[in-house]
């Protein structure tokens, strides 16, 4: 019995000197992770502010820029005006191309398509009799055939 509570009770110690190693080893390691991400986020903000000093100053070359007459002008036009006597002529983007074909619509006329008629169809058929009225001929059936 005593061997068992000598047992029990180094067995105490150890885990007690173990407890105490590690809160010792973390309080320790503490400041240096601290440390450490403060350092990466200095270092992400200075990122940050070098690419906002950047965009400033390619803003303060622009508003320089917009100062001269120069450069008025030029803004002028990208925003559509026009000087005095000058005509603008506006030209339009390109079409946008054409949807995919539907396999499903393969077989199918598309919409607004008009299908020709046998023997010429009526278009033909009421140009030549309009050009016969203007012209004051007979119809096609009633001349006779030329030899």
């Amino acid at each position: 019995m005593r061997r068992l509570w000598r047992l029990t009770k180094r067995l105490f110690q150890c885990l007690a000197a173990a407890a105490a190693l590690v809160w010792l080893t973390c309080a320790a390691l503490r400041p240096y992770l601290l440390d450490r991400e403060q350092v990466a986020a200095i270092r992400r903000l200075s990122a940050e502010v070098a690419v906002v000093e950047a965009q400033n100053e390619a803003l303060r070359r622009r508003i320089a820029v917009l100062k001269t007459p120069k450069g008025i002008e030029v803004e002028a036009r990208r925003l559509g005006w026009v000087q005095p006597g000058e005509i603008l002529i506006q030209t339009s983007e390109e079409p946008p191309p054409p949807p995919a074909p539907d396999p499903e619509m393969a077989d199918k006329p598309p919409l607004g398509a008009v299908q020709a008629a046998p023997e010429g169809g009526f278009l033909r058929h009421t140009l030549e009799r309009l050009s016969r009225a203007l012209r004051h001929q007979p119809p096609a059936e009633s001349r006779p055939e030329k030899p």
